[in-house]
């Protein structure tokens, strides 16, 4: 229950700190292409409408995302594992990006405290919507290993990469920030690695105390 509650109050921080953003930039946007064309200026607002369409399909995207957050629960049936398998696999049935999953050392029936549960399938669907916005990846490998007294989760996918150094705040940079927060919610903790041409992979550890084996 209280997993529960939490989660809903950290959906609604989202929804006002992203999408209520994006909505905003998209009614600013839209008064510019409308005094742009007033003024008579027809290719500024070509280029202003051209920004509109990629800032609303961004919108989109994110809303399907939220939508998707609030309806993925939990079976006790079909466990941790199964639920992201098949979140792995809607993602790919939906949006064409191949998804692959990798379980070296973790046996099919492991399951965690349900807040990391919880966190861990929000930090990877926050992973895939970020690949899906901005990284033009055909492909995306996922894997879960014992590492010492952690859990290590790897998301990598084969985009354009960027420089995790020099980013502008974007949207890309709010969801780096939830993986983070979400993350140090369950004591664990996220590095992006990144270049420009070589995709992104990002890796998150979680103390294995966390863990109800």
């Amino acid at each position: 229950v209280m997993a529960t509650l939490k989660e809903r109050e950290q959906v609604a921080r989202e929804l006002h700190d992203g999408l209520s953003q994006e909505l905003a930039m998209i009614n600013i946007q839209s008064q510019l292409v409308a005094g742009l064309l007033e003024a008579g200026e027809q290719e500024k607002a070509k280029e202003q409408l051209q920004l509109l369409a990629v800032a609303a399909r961004h919108t989109q995207v994110d809303v399907r995302a939220q939508i998707e957050k609030l309806s993925l629960n939990i079976d006790p049936k079909e466990g941790f594992l199964g639920v992201l398998r098949r979140s792995l696999s809607t993602f790919q049935q939906i949006y064409g990006i191949e998804t692959e999953l990798t379980l070296p050392d973790i046996h099919p029936a492991v399951s965690l405290a349900p807040m990391v549960e919880v966190q861990l399938l929000r930090i990877v669907q926050e992973a895939l919507t970020n690949i899906l916005k901005h990284s033009q990846a055909e492909r995306v490998l996922l894997s879960l290993t014992r590492e010492a007294d952690c859990l290590e989760l790897i998301i990598e996918d084969d985009g354009i990469g960027f420089d995790p150094g020099n980013l502008p705040s974007t949207n890309r940079t709010f969801g780096l920030g939830i993986m983070s927060a979400r993350a140090k919610d369950v004591g664990g903790n996220v590095a992006i690695q990144s270049n420009h041409g070589q995709g992104t992979r990002i890796v998150l550890v979680v103390p294995l105390s966390a863990e109800v084996l």
